[in-house]
């Protein structure tokens, strides 16, 4: 593991540490209304179906990005380049939640933006 990213390197020790957890237990958790308030629900969205933008900002298209856009890959033809266009869209995205009354948004975001960034990094 030590040749990892040091990202893949959590990852890998937080499973390893969920792993072992559930392990240990004796039988599935109890889902009373006390553990249920100890949950903290809300909404996800995934970079492919939501982000668009495939090539805005400097993001560099990911791999799904590269596949999709293969004539005959994606049976319909649609590719993520447009998706939802949550890169233009946030602003309104997360107004709507807010009116929902969401509380918790887990945000994907495209590797081809973050991680070339990441990895360009002294």
């Amino acid at each position: 593991m030590s040749r990892m990213r040091p990202t893949l390197q959590r990852v890998a020790c937080l499973l390893l540490i969920a792993h072992s957890v559930v392990a240990q237990l004796p039988g599935p958790p109890e889902c009373s209304v006390a553990t249920l308030n100890k949950i903290a629900f809300g909404v996800g969205s995934s970079a492919a179906q939501t982000e668009g933008a495939v090539s805005a900002g400097g993001r560099t298209p990911s791999v799904w990005d590269v596949f999709a856009a293969q004539p005959g890959k994606i049976q319909d033809g649609t590719t993520p380049a447009v998706a939802t266009d949550f890169y233009n869209k946030y602003k309104d995205d997360i107004a709507l939640m807010k009116s929902l009354g969401i509380k918790n948004f887990r945000c994907d975001d495209a590797a081809g933006g973050v991680m070339h960034a990441w990895m360009a990094r002294p």
